[in-house]
């Protein structure tokens, strides 16, 4: 069960390793740079996959221990089933249930290792590309921002110039 687990986050990390290598830095870098690679648009479209991520993560945990609570119910009934008239049930239960809670404690400890790795690539996913959208977008800012005064300065340069009473130049006699 918690190699299913496993599985999951192998899946999950393919899936947003091969969005962000096909979609984002191919389209992106072959368009238009780095700039619309960590763009508004695709940091919204992490954010979203990274939510998703930790909503089939907790489902997932989830649904792992209730199987195995379900399977562990399932194996002491047919075990009492079958060993009723030679066993007291709470003699099987003596025999099944520190198996049952070993077991527990070792799927419980694969669930708590395999959500850490899970959570530390996504955290670090989205803070890496938050960064990366910020410095990229403050660094375009920047440069929007002193080309816009730039042509403002121009322009208020000739505007001065129009306004400006003229000399008027007499030809040398």
């Amino acid at each position: 069960m918690a190699d299913e687990l496993l599985d999951a986050l192998k899946n999950n990390i393919f899936i947003i390793v091969s969005f962000i290598f096909t979609v984002m830095v191919v389209n992106g870098l072959k368009e238009n740079g780095a700039t619309k690679v960590f763009s508004n648009t695709y940091l919204a479209i992490v954010l979203i996959f990274t939510i998703l991520s930790f909503l089939w993560l907790y489902m997932l945990n989830t649904e792992t221990l209730k199987r195995f609570n379900s399977a562990s119910d399932t194996v002491k009934e047919i075990l009492r089933l079958n060993y009723n008239n030679l066993l007291m049930t709470s003699e099987i239960d003596q025999c099944v249930d520190p198996i049952v809670e070993t077991n527990r404690k070792y799927l419980t400890c694969q669930l708590k290792r395999y959500t850490k790795w899970w959570l530390i690539i996504l955290i670090s996913l989205c803070i890496l590309f938050i960064i990366a959208n910020r410095f990229i977008h403050h660094e375009e800012n920047s440069l929007l921002i002193n080309s816009t005064e730039l042509i403002k300065a121009n322009n208020s340069k000739v505007i001065k110039q129009m306004m400006s009473p003229k000399q008027i130049v007499k030809p040398p006699s």
